[in-house]
């Protein structure tokens, strides 16, 4: 069962580290034609830097204590973070236009 929790953090941790290192990025660089809003990107900025912090606390708990379990729950909160983060922070500060 070890061995299977194993598997499963580490492959969340990677795919979420992956996507948020790419949010980052795009927040701080723009990518993209120039139609995203300042208020857009700094949602971004915010919400993936939320998560990064939650991420990191899914290491030391994952990786460094050896709680698999609560690793897997961890990065989950940090999908939950941001997406919560970026959405509310889009409705909250950002003029949203429906097509």
């Amino acid at each position: 069962m070890t061995f299977l929790l194993k598997i499963v953090y580490y492959g969340l941790m990677a795919a979420t580290c992956l996507g948020n290192l790419f949010f980052f990025g795009s927040s701080l660089i723009g990518v993209g034609n120039g139609s995203v809003k300042i208020g857009e990107r700094l949602c971004m900025l915010v919400a993936s830097l939320v998560a990064g912090a939650i991420l990191y606390q899914a290491y030391r708990v994952g990786h460094v204590a050896e709680a698999w379990g609560t690793g897997i729950a961890y990065v989950f909160a940090a999908l939950v973070a941001f997406l919560v983060i970026y959405i509310g922070g889009i409705f909250a500060f950002v003029k949203v236009h429906w097509q």
